[in-house]
C-alpha cells in the first residue's frame, strides 16, 4: 500500500491490479499500517485535514478522524495492540493527538514543538510515545487512562549531538532515533524501566537515516546514501544493500521509506525518485524485473501526449509524459507499465505527437526561476518499436528565450505550433526542416492551450489571463472576432474556453479555474479538470452553464490556505483521451501523479415502448413541493405591480397629538410551538413515517414533527430556512433527515424521538431550489439527497459512528434532467442507490469519492413511463409503482425491469416494505397488502374512513415496526392510522387541501376556539386545548374559495367572504353567514348557512366587525369596501373607490371610522356613516381603533425595516390587552413587539416554524396563544405565549405580563396609599 495524490493505493504485484481508497479530499502526506496489517491509516493535507482508516484488502473506509489538526497531518503511528492511533500535525506547535480510533474519540492532545517534527512511534505497551524532529527528541506518557500526555525531554548529554532526527521506532523496550549525520541513537531501559537518557550511538549510514522499521529479525534502516541495512536486536549489522546496484537502478536513489514483510523475506523500498522496489532480504536482489512503481519525482508534471495510433496497432497504445525531473517517459496503456525512461538535460512541460505518430516534439523549460539556456528550445524525437532506436533525436531548435508551455500539430501534420511563456505562438513547417513560418503575437499573457481546425488553416488559443483568441495560420494574423469561425470544425478541444466548453466554466465566487480540457475522438464526450484536482466529464458540446457532468476525484489541488500552507498544489495540468477513446489520462501538477481512467460506456439499450398519454399524470408536475408554484408566481406578479421604493402611507402618517410611552425592550414572553396542523402531502409524497416507539413523523411548514397519537402531543425539529419537502428515517427509527425548499437548501439530520438536531449536512453548491428526495441506507450510516436543480444533483453523506455527529459529504454527481421522484438504497448495507422518476431509472454505486451511474433498462414490452415510488422488495428485486397502476420489478444485478404486475386502477403513489411483503397506495383510494410472491392478500378503501377525506388519492403509506398498523396520507392532507387486523381507521391530522389558506379568525370570547377557511371552500373550527378540529363543513356548503372571515363580536356566528380561485369565479364577492349549534356533549356542532348575499363584484379580501357588532365591513378586489348592517345584512354605505384593493381593515372603538391598508401600501380612513374617504389624516390622528390588523400606520411603523428588504409584512394583530403586536411576513418571520412600535430598533421576540409566506397571525381571546397560518403550504401552527419566569401553570409571571387589574371604585390616591402600605 502507498499513497499518490488523494488516493490510498493497494497494488497486487501478481495480478498487477490496483484498488483505491479515494476518501481523502486533498493530497495524502503520510501512511501507517496497523500491527496486524489489516488496516491502513492515511493523513492528508488541508485546512482541516482528515485521517482515513481503511481496510488493507478492500480499500473500504472504516473510520474518519477529523477536526483537531490544521494544515496537514505529517506523521501517523499505531499502538502495538492497534487500539490507539497517534498523529502529528503541521500547525505552528506541531500538535500531537492520540485517538481511540474505533470510537472516534480524541483521547489526548498537546503541543509538541515549534520546530518541524519528523517521526512518531509508540512504545512497546502503547503507553509511551516518542517524537523526533529538528533538534528535538521527546517522550510522552499517557496518563489518567490515556487522557493526558506527560512530556519528558530526551537527555542527549555528551554522548550525542543535538541535530535533526529524521525517524524513530522501538525495538522491545529500546527507543531508537535516526539522525541527520547517519547515527542510530538508542535509549535503553534502566532498571527495567523505560528511559529518556541516550545510552548508545552507532554510526550506521554515510548520510542521514531517513527511514527505519522493526522486523522479526531486528531493525531495517534506509538512508540518503542509497543503502538499505538490516540489523539484529543488538544493532549488529546483518546485511546491507545498495539500491544503485539493482538491475534497474534508481534515478534518485535516496531512500525515503522501508518496510519488511511479516516473514522477514522481503523489503519494500521507496526512493526519492518516486520508485518502489521489492528486494530480497537474503541477497538484496530486485524481486521484480523493474521497480513496482515509477513516476516523475521533481517539481511539477505538465507534459502529456497520447499516441494517435492511426493504424490501430495494439503495440502503439501508449502515451508520453515529460516533467521537471528532466525525463521523458513512455507508458503502455494496455499493461499499465512504464515502457521507457529517457533522461534529458533540461526540464520540460510540453510534448505532442505528430498526427501520423512518426515524431514527438518536446518543449523545454519549466519556469522554475533558475537560469536555463535551454528554455524555449524544442526537440524532435523519432519513436520506434526497436528499443535501441526509440526516441532518437532528429532535430532541435530554439526561437523563444522563455520556456515552452504547450505544443500542437495541425491535423495534416504540416504545421507545428508552440506556445511559450513570452506570450508568443511560433508556427513551424514540419516538411521544410521545421522552419518557422510565422509568429502570432496577439496574446498579452503566457499561452496555455492550442487547437487547430480540421482543415489546418485556423487556430484557437488561450492564455493564463483567461483570454481566447483566434488566428489565421497561413497569414500569421489574428482573426478579431470568433464569429468569423463559428461554423468551422475543430480537430481537437484542449482549450478550456469557447462555446463548446462554456458549460465547464464556474462562477468566479467559487474560485474554480478550469485548467485542462480534452475531447474524445468520437466528439461525443469532453472532459475538463480544475485547480482543485477534479476531473469532470460532459457530453460534447457543453455550451450551457447548467450542463450536467460527472465529477471524479483523485488528484490534489490548490489549498484553501495556500498563503500560509507550505504544501501547495496546482490541480490537474493536462488531460487527453486515448486514440480509441477507451481511456482518459490526467496529470496532477503538484502531486506528479499520472492517472489512467477507463471510459466505460453505458451498455444499456432501451427496448421499451413509450407510454404516451397512458403514462401521463398531472400530479407528477407538482411532486417535490412544487404545488404552489402557480400561486407563488401570481403573488409575485401582484407584489411587483404595487411595489414602490417609497411607500405612500409613510408620507401621510400623522403622529397622535399626545405621544404614548413606548417600550423598546422585547416583550417579556416566549413563543413556544405547541401544535402543527397540516401534513404536507398534496405535492410531497413518501413523507409520513414511524419512529422507533411508534410516534409519527411528518413535515409541516418548515418543521419536522414528532407526533404521539396516544397523547395527541407533538415535539419538533426546527431550523429549516424553507418549507420541508422531503423526509427519511433510518430503519431502526432513531434518526430522521429532512430537506427543504430554498435557493440554497439544507439537509438536517435529527433525533427521530425528540426532534433534537444531530447535524446539518454540508452544503452542496450544485443542489439548488430544494431537496426533493432523501434516503438512508440500511445501516443508517449513509444518507443520499437529490436536489431540484436542472440536473437533479445527488449527494452522498456518511456517518461512521451512525450518530451523524461526524457527518461527512463523500460524493456528488449530476443525474438526469428529468424529474427525480424517489431515492432508495437497495444494497444489503448501503449502495447501490436507486433513483427513479419521470421515464427513467438509474443505479448508482460509490467508487471512492465518485458516484458511478448506470442507467436502468425498462426492457421489451414495458412502457417507459414515470416511476413514482419504490421499495426494496428482497435481495434481488426492487419494486416500483407506475402511473399505469403496474408494479415494475427491477433486477438489482441486471439493472433491468424483469417483469410487471397490474396492481391498481390508478397511479401507484406509495409503496412500503412490510414483514408480510409489501403495502401499496394508489390514486384509486385503495391500500393493498401483498405477500412475498406479490399476491394480493388484503385491501382497504380510504372512502370508508370517517371522516372521509376531500381527496382520497393515497400519497404516502408506511407500516410500523411491529407490522400491526399503517399510516397513510391523502392528497387532501388527511392523515389516518389503520389497524391492519380490524381495518379501523383513525384520523390523526388534517388541514385544508388546495391552493392557498388565507382566512383565519380566533373566537372573540372563547380562547379555545378559532376558525380557518381556504381555497378548498371548507370551514373548520378548531380547539386549541384539545388540539384537533371540532367541526368541519363540506366544501359544497359554501361552494367557493374562502379568503376572508370574521366572527361576530359575541361569537354567535361567522361571516366568510368568497372568491379568489381563478378556476371557480361564480360566487366571487359573495359573503355567507354561518352559525354553529352546540350541545353539552359537543362544544361546536354542525356548521350551517344562516344568510348569503352578494354585493361585491370581485373576490372578498377582508371582513371586519365593529366592536358592538352593529356593522361589518367587507373589502373586495373591486377596490371598494361595503359596510353592512350587523342584524339584517343590508348595505349601510359603500366606501369611496381606492386605487388598489384593500387587504386589511380596522374599526374605531366608537364605530365612526374605518381604516384600510391597500395593496399599493396606502393607508386610507373612511367615515363609516357615508363611506366618504377622509382626505386629512390629521383629523383622525387621535381616534382609537379597537383592533390593529392593518400593517400600516404611525403606531406600527417600527415593524418595517429602514431599508426595504423585499419582504412584505402581510399580517399583524394586536393583543387583546393592547400592549403586544404580532406580525408575519413573506419570509416566514413571526415576531412579537411592544405596541405601539414606532422605532425600528424595538426589541422583538421571534418564533420559528414558518419559512415562507405567512398569511395570518391572530391572538386568542385571552392572549395565551398565537395562531398562524401559511398561505402556500396551508400549515396552521399554534404557539403558546409563555411569560418569562413562569412555570407551566403560569405561576411566577412578571407583573407586567399579567392582565390589567379590573377597574375599582377606589380613587387613584387610595390605590397609591394601599401600594405604599404594602
Amino acid at each position: 500500500v502507498y499513497p499518490a495524490a488523494k488516493a490510498g493505493i493497494r497494488l497486487d504485484p501478481v495480478k498487477w491490479q490496483q484498488d483505491f481508497n479515494l476518501e481523502h479530499s486533498d493530497d495524502v502526506l503520510c501512511l501507517a499500517i496497523s500491527p496486524d496489517r489489516k488496516l491502513v491509516a492515511t493523513g492528508q493535507l488541508g485546512s482541516k485535514p482528515s485521517i482515513i482508516i481503511w481496510d488493507a484488502e478492500t480499500c473500504a473506509t472504516v473510520r474518519v478522524l477529523r477536526g483537531f489538526h490544521r494544515r496537514a497531518v505529517l506523521q501517523l503511528a499505531w499502538s502495538p495492540d492497534g487500539r490507539l492511533l497517534g498523529s502529528l500535525g503541521a500547525d505552528d506547535d506541531h500538535s500531537l493527538a492520540v485517538y481511540d480510533w474505533k470510537d472516534q474519540v480524541l483521547l489526548a492532545k498537546t503541543a509538541v514543538c515549534k520546530r518541524k517534527m519528523l517521526g512518531l512511534a509508540f512504545g512497546p505497551l502503547g503507553e509511551r510515545l516518542m517524537t523526533v524532529g529538528v533538534k528535538s527528541v521527546g517522550f510522552w506518557d499517557l496518563c489518567e487512562g490515556g487522557r493526558q500526555l506527560r512530556y519528558e525531554k530526551a537527555l542527549i548529554s555528551t554522548k550525542g549531538r543535538l541535530q535533526a532526527f529524521m525517524c524513530c521506532t522501538w525495538i522491545h523496550d529500546t527507543a531508537i532515533a535516526g539522525t541527520a549525520d547517519g547515527h542510530l541513537y538508542t535509549f535503553e531501559p534502566v532498571d527495567g524501566r523505560l528511559s529518556r537518557e541516550l545510552t548508545i550511538t552507532k554510526k550506521a549510514h554515510d548520510d542521514m537515516i531517513t527511514s527505519m522499521c522493526p522486523y522479526v529479525g531486528g531493525l531495517c534502516t534506509g538512508g540518503k546514501d542509497g543503502m538499505v541495512k538490516l540489523w539484529d536486536f543488538e544493532l549488529s549489522p546483518i546485511q546491507e544493500f545498495d539500491v544503485r546496484n539493482l538491475q534497474r537502478p534508481s534515478i534518485s536513489p535516496r531512500i525515503r521509506s522501508v518496510d519488511v514483510s511479516p516473514d522477514g523475506a522481503k523489503i519494500l523500498v521507496g526512493t526519492q525518485g518516486s520508485e518502489i522496489y521489492e528486494m530480497n532480504t537474503v541477497d538484496g536482489s530486485n524481486m521484480n524485473k523493474d521497480a513496482l512503481v515509477q513516476a516523475h519525482f521533481k517539481g511539477q508534471l505538465w507534459g502529456l501526449a497520447v499516441h494517435p495510433n492511426p493504424t490501430n496497432d495494439p503495440e502503439l497504445e501508449e502515451f508520453i509524459t515529460v516533467g521537471d525531473d528532466c525525463t521523458i517517459r513512455k507508458w503502455d496503456l494496455k499493461t499499465m507499465k512504464l515502457k521507457k525512461v529517457l533522461p534529458m538535460d533540461s526540464p520540460a512541460r510540453a510534448v505532442a505527437y505528430k498526427p501520423d505518430g512518426t515524431e514527438i516534439c518536446v518543449g523545454l523549460g519549466a519556469g522554475t526561476g533558475k537560469a536555463n539556456n535551454r528554455d524555449g528550445a524544442f526537440v524532435i524525437f523519432q519513436p520506434s518499436k526497436d528499443p535501441t532506436k526509440d526516441l532518437a533525436v532528429v532535430h532541435e531548435d530554439r526561437e523563444s528565450q522563455e520556456w515552452v508551455r504547450t505544443i500542437c500539430y495541425s491535423p495534416d501534420g504540416r504545421r507545428m505550433a508552440i506556445g511559450c511563456e513570452d506570450n508568443q505562438i511560433y508556427v513551424y513547417d514540419t516538411k521544410e526542416n521545421w522552419s518557422r513560418t510565422c509568429v502570432l503575437n496577439y496574446h498579452s499573457a503566457p499561452i496555455t492551450a492550442l487547437d487547430f481546425t480540421e482543415d489546418s488553416l485556423y487556430m484557437q488559443s488561450t492564455d493564463s489571463a483567461g483570454a481566447l483568441h483566434f488566428g489565421d495560420v497561413l497569414a500569421g494574423v489574428q482573426i478579431p472576432t470568433g464569429a468569423a469561425l463559428r461554423d468551422v470544425k475543430w480537430a481537437n478541444q484542449t482549450c478550456p474556453l469557447g462555446w463548446a466548453v462554456k458549460g465547464m466554466q464556474k462562477p468566479e465566487s467559487t474560485k474554480v479555474e478550469v485548467t485542462a480540457a480534452a475531447r474524445s475522438s468520437s466528439k461525443k464526450l469532453v472532459v475538463g479538470a480544475d485547480n482543485f484536482g477534479r476531473v469532470s466529464m460532459y457530453h460534447h458540446p457543453a455550451p450551457d452553464t447548467e450542463a450536467g457532468c460527472i465529477v471524479y476525484r483523485g488528484h490534489g489541488g490548490v489549498t484553501n490556505d495556500a498563503s500560509t500552507n507550505p504544501f501547495k498544489g496546482t490541480g490537474v495540468t493536462r488531460m487527453r483521451f486515448s486514440a480509441n477513446d477507451s481511456h482518459v489520462i490526467s496529470l496532477g501538477g503538484g502531486d506528479r501523479a499520472v492517472f489512467q481512467w477507463r471510459v466505460v460506456p453505458d451498455p444499456s439499450v432501451e427496448e421499451g415502448d413509450k407510454a404516451g398519454e397512458s403514462g401521463d399524470d398531472s400530479e407528477v408536475e407538482v411532486d417535490g413541493g412544487e404545488g404552489p408554484a402557480l400561486e407563488k408566481e401570481e403573488y409575485a406578479e401582484q407584489q411587483a405591480k404595487y411595489f414602490t421604493a417609497v411607500k405612500p402611507w409613510v408620507q401621510t402618517t400623522v403622529a397622535p397629538s399626545r405621544l404614548p410611552d413606548e417600550n423598546l425592550e422585547p416583550p417579556n414572553v416566549t413563543l413556544e410551538l405547541e401544535h402543527a396542523y397540516g401534513q404536507r402531502s398534496a405535492d410531497v409524497r413518501g413523507c409520513l413515517l414511524y419512529n422507533a416507539n411508534g410516534s409519527v413523523l411528518f413535515p409541516s411548514a418548515a418543521v419536522g414533527v414528532v407526533y404521539d397519537p396516544a397523547t395527541n402531543a407533538q415535539s419538533f425539529h426546527i431550523g429549516h430556512r424553507g418549507d420541508v419537502i422531503s423526509m427519511a428515517v433510518t430503519d431502526n427509527g432513531l434518526v430522521a433527515a429532512t430537506g427543504d425548499s430554498h435557493a440554497q437548501p439544507q439537509v438536517r439530520v435529527w433525533d427521530a424521538m425528540t426532534g433534537q438536531t444531530l447535524a446539518v449536512l454540508p452544503r452542496v453548491a450544485q443542489q439548488r431550489r430544494g431537496i426533493s428526495a432523501l434516503a438512508f441506507s440500511r445501516d443508517g450510516k449513509w444518507c443520499a439527497s437529490v436536489g431540484q436543480d436542472t440536473h437533479h444533483t445527488v449527494a452522498a453523506f456518511t456517518s461512521y459512528n451512525g450518530q451523524w455527529s461526524d457527518a461527512l459529504r463523500v460524493a456528488t454527481t449530476a443525474t438526469s434532467t428529468q424529474k427525480v421522484l424517489f431515492a432508495l438504497f437497495i444494497g444489503p448495507v448501503d449502495f447501490p442507490l436507486m433513483l427513479g422518476g419521470v421515464k427513467h431509472a438509474e443505479f448508482l454505486t460509490l467508487n471512492g469519492r465518485t458516484l458511478m451511474r448506470r442507467r436502468a433498462v425498462f426492457g421489451k414490452q414495458r412502457k417507459v413511463q414515470p416511476l413514482l415510488c419504490a421499495a426494496d422488495f428482497n435481495d434481488s428485486l426492487v419494486v416500483t409503482g407506475t402511473v399505469t397502476g403496474h408494479f415494475y420489478l427491477w433486477s438489482k444485478d441486471k439493472v433491468k425491469c424483469e417483469r410487471q404486475i397490474y396492481a391498481h386502477d390508478g397511479p401507484i403513489y406509495a409503496v412500503a416494505k412490510d414483514k408480510a411483503g409489501l403495502v401499496s397506495g394508489s390514486k384509486d383510494g385503495y391500500i393493498k397488502l401483498w405477500d412475498h410472491e406479490l399476491k394480493e392478500i388484503g385491501s382497504y378503501s380510504v372512502l370508508d374512513a370517517v371522516p372521509m377525506p376531500l381527496n382520497c388519492a393515497v400519497h404516502s403509506v408506511t407500516v410500523d415496526m411491529n407490522s400491526t398498523k399503517m399510516l397513510l396520507a391523502t392528497k387532501s392532507g388527511d392523515m389516518y392510522e389503520i389497524v391492519k387486523d380490524s381495518g379501523t381507521a383513525m384520523l390523526l391530522n388534517e388541514c385544508h387541501s388546495s391552493k392557498q389558506l388565507l382566512a383565519l379568525a380566533t373566537h372573540p370570547t372563547d380562547p379555545d376556539l378559532y376558525a380557518t377557511a381556504g381555497d378548498d371552500g371548507a370551514v373548520r373550527i378548531w380547539s386549541a386545548s384539545l388540539r384537533r378540529c371540532l367541526s368541519r363543513s363540506s366544501p359544497d356548503l359554501v361552494g367557493a374559495a374562502i379568503r376572508a372571515m370574521a366572527w361576530y363580536p359575541d361569537g354567535s356566528a361567522l361571516v366568510v367572504g368568497c372568491g379568489g380561485d381563478p378556476a371557480a369565479t361564480a360566487k366571487d364577492g359573495t359573503f355567507v353567514v354561518l352559525e354553529m349549534g352546540s350541545t353539552p356533549a359537543q362544544k361546536v356542532g354542525a356548521i350551517e348557512i344562516k344568510h348569503e348575499d352578494h354585493k361585491a363584484k370581485l373576490p372578498i379580501t377582508d371582513i371586519a366587525f365593529c366592536q358592538d357588532g352593529s356593522m361589518f365591513a367587507i373589502a373586495s378586489e373591486d377596490c371598494r369596501i361595503y359596510i353592512h348592517d350587523g342584524k339584517d345584512y343590508s348595505i349601510r354605505a359603500i366606501c369611496s373607490k381606492t386605487t388598489s384593493p384593500s387587504r386589511s381593515l380596522d374599526w374605531s372603538t366608537d364605530t365612526k371610522y374605518l381604516r384600510a391598508a391597500t395593496r399599493a401600501f396606502e393607508l386610507i380612513f373612511f367615515d363609516a356613516v357615508d363611506g366618504r374617504a377622509i382626505t386629512t389624516p390629521a383629523s383622525v390622528r387621535d381616534v382609537k381603533f379597537g383592533t390593529n390588523n392593518t400593517a400600516l400606520g404611525w403606531s406600527v411603523q417600527g415593524i418595517w425595516p429602514q431599508i426595504d428588504d423585499g419582504f412584505d409584512i402581510q399580517t399583524v394583530d394586536k393583543s387583546k390587552r393592547g400592549d403586544v403586536l404580532a406580525k408575519g411576513d413573506d419570509a416566514g418571520n413571526i415576531r412579537l413587539v411592544h405596541f405601539p412600535c414606532t422605532n425600528q430598533d424595538a426589541g422583538t421576540v421571534a418564533a420559528e416554524g414558518h419559512a415562507t409566506h405567512v398569511a395570518k397571525v391572530r391572538f386568542s381571546a385571552d392572549d395565551s396563544r398565537l395562531i398562524t397560518c401559511g398561505g402556500f403550504n396551508r400549515s396552521i401552527l399554534q404557539y403558546k405565549v409563555v411569560p418569562n419566569g413562569a412555570d407551566p401553570n403560569g405561576i411566577g409571571s412578571n407583573i407586567a405580563d399579567l392582565p390589567p387589574v379590573p377597574p375599582a371604585d377606589e380613587t387613584d390616591t387610595a390605590l397609591e396609599a394601599k401600594s405604599d402600605d404594602k
